[in-house]
């Protein structure tokens, strides 16, 4: 259990969170230094801050810490799903019939790709993060053969926004919603088109008015009835001529 911990600002674009504690908070960072890497942690190994000393994580953490920076990893502790993964380096004289066992159960097949200067081992749709075990054959014993992780990228849930959609789809317009409403709305417009009632009853507002200040306009350019007769004091109403 952390009771204090570090909160490190944005980290520069070279620089990883290595295990994360929780969803947005980092534990352990990375970043390349020179020639070197640099490794910093949100909590030291003190009990006032937190139990990490006395879990079961503290120890083999350390230990790949001390070897790696020290240099003497041997190899990668895992690799990264892809749809092909190359496995020479891995297991470069797997015998043929063997295949992966997925850690949902799934068996994928071990194929030998051979080229002008060497044999390739790759396997095909290693999507699924977790242990895979090696079997020799149908019904054979398994043992641990490689981890996979997914990319980081991969889970990246931040919202992007509109802008940023529209740029990485090469876009001009596009529509976002975020209720259920608004997208039955756009379908709707869409499939069958937004309604023309409410545009031909903002054109016949407009023409309307713009009638009416014609008329009032043309009707002060009339000559009225009082403009072209006179009364005289008898009474006699006649023409101004």
């Amino acid at each position: 259990m952390m009771r204090r911990q570090l909160l490190f600002g944005p980290v520069v674009a070279d620089a990883e969170v290595v295990v994360a504690a929780g969803a947005q908070d980092a534990f352990l960072s990375n970043r390349q230094f020179g020639k070197g890497h640099v490794l910093l942690f949100s909590v030291p190994a003190d009990r006032t801050w937190t139990d990490l000393p006395l879990s079961p994580f503290f120890l083999p953490i350390v230990y790949q810490v001390v070897q790696y920076s020290s240099g003497l990893a041997d190899g990668k502790h895992f690799d990264w799903t892809a749809r092909t993964l190359a496995l020479t380096d891995v297991m470069p004289d797997v015998q043929d019939g063997t295949s992966l066992l997925t850690p949902g159960g799934n068996r994928l097949a071990i194929r030998r790709i051979r080229k002008e200067t060497n044999t390739e081992v790759v396997v095909e749709n290693a999507m699924e993060p977790g242990v895979y075990r090696m079997a020799a054959k149908e019904g054979g014993g398994t043992q641990p053969a490689l981890a996979l992780n997914v990319a980081r990228r991969e889970s990246d849930v931040t919202t992007l926004k509109t802008d940023e959609i529209t740029e990485m789809l090469g876009v001009k317009k596009l529509s976002v919603t975020r209720t259920k409403d608004d997208l039955m709305r756009l379908i709707k417009e869409n499939r069958i088109g937004r309604p023309m009632s409410e545009a031909f009853l903002w054109v016949a507002l407009l023409l309307a008015t713009l009638e009416l200040l014609v008329s009032n306009r043309a009707s002060r350019k009339t000559a009225t009835l009082s403009e072209h007769l006179s009364i005289e004091k008898s009474g006699r109403v006649k023409g101004k001529g």
